[in-house]
This record gives C-alpha cells, structure tokens and sequence, in this order.
C-alpha cells in the first residue's frame, strides 16, 4: 500500500479485508459486490501510465512481485495477467522503436541510434549498423533532443539546397522548407515528451560499465 494512501479516505462503500492465509490486504467494493488487490486510492496517488512514470516508477494497476521459485515477476491486474518480462522495458524499447520509424519516415534516421533495452543490458547501432560504444556520454550526446534538433536545423537548408535545387522552384523550396521545419519541431516535441528514455538508458550503461570493471579487477 502506498505511503500517502493512509491519509486519503476510500470510496464510499468500499473496505479493506485481510486474507487469513496470506495476510495479505484486499480491497472490498460493496456497491458492485467485487474485490481486488488494487487499492482504489492508488488513482489518485499513481501515474495512470508508462508515460507519466518517473524513474522506476510503475503505473496503476501494475505490481512487482517475488515468487520463490521464478523470481521477481510483474502483475497486470488492470488485464489480469502475470509476465516475467519487466513491462517498463518493454515500453522503453517500443518508445524508441516509434522514434526511429519517425526519424526514417521523416528522412533523418542518421541522427539517433537504435538501442534495445533488454534485463540489464543495453545496446546501440547506428542506423547503417554499426556498433555505438558502450558509454552513457555517447549515447547521451546522440539522443539528446536538444543536439537532435541543432543538428538537423544546421543541416537542413544545405541538404534541402542539393536535393532540390534542380528540381523545385524557389516556391515549393520555401514550402518544403516549411514542413521540414515543422517535422524537425515535431520531432523536437516527441524527444522531449520522452526524454526519461536517456535517464534510464544512462542507469543500465552505467551498471553494465561497474559490472565488467569489477570482472576485469577478479
């Protein structure tokens, strides 16, 4: 139970039980004659998605569990449904995949590299393929909005000059221009809408950098 749902009141009609067994707290809904795990509270106190979480924080609906045998695990009670599979990875990864199949679509996919994001590991190619080096710096600098947007505005009307100059007149040049800039300031706003991406990106680099500095000290 979070901490600050001890000093909000529950819902009319609802009631918090204890299983015998388990001693484990549920919650009791009288009007629709149900009852759940999930405190009703928590609505109020949790971010009610993957984007809106903070660091390692996990969204409405959803717990982290131990079980003896399979370890840690991770339930949907929203769904009803138990997964080994950390779920904020698992949106991580699909958050950077959009990001890419924007940045091919919108014709800049050299600017930010693919990185998978997977248990404790993390790894990052550049578009042609090739392996980024395993720092947070790097990957940092490469995925920084702020450095994504400074990079195609500098390089646009260079790119624009030599793809269209035989083509366009000087009309449908300041129209192109238009709607690259504004593809660039989209792009800009979808960076920064998911910029806890690098947060976490950096926290796995960083793990994965102590773990092999203590390998190569044994």
């Amino acid at each position: 139970m979070p901490k600050g749902n001890q000093s909000i009141p529950l819902p009319p009609e609802w009631e918090i039980a204890k299983d015998p067994e388990t001693g484990r707290v549920f919650f009791v809904d009288h009007i629709n004659r149900r009852t759940q795990w999930i405190d009703p509270r928590d609505r109020l106190t949790k971010p009610l998605s993957f984007a809106d979480c903070v660091g390692d924080e996990l969204p409405y609906g959803w717990e982290m569990a131990f079980d003896p045998s399979a370890g840690v695990y991770y339930v949907d009670h929203i769904r009803k449904k138990n997964q080994l599979t950390d779920p904020r990875l698992e949106w991580r990864n699909m958050q950077i995949n959009m990001l890419n199949d924007y940045l091919q679509q919108a014709g800049f996919a050299e600017l930010l590299p693919t990185a998978s994001v997977t248990g404790t590991t993390t790894t990052a190619t550049t578009a042609q393929g090739t392996p980024i080096s395993n720092s947070s710096a790097s990957i940092q600098s490469d995925m920084d909005p702020r450095n994504v947007a400074a990079i195609a505005s500098s390089n646009f009307n260079s790119h624009m000059f030599r793809t269209n100059v035989g083509l366009y007149n000087r009309a449908s040049l300041e129209q192109s221009l238009a709607a690259s800039k504004a593809r660039v300031a989209q792009l800009k706003r979808e960076l920064d809408a998911n910029y806890n991406l690098l947060t976490i990106i950096d926290k796995y680099y960083k793990k994965d950098n102590k773990t092999e500095a203590s390998a190569v000290e044994v």
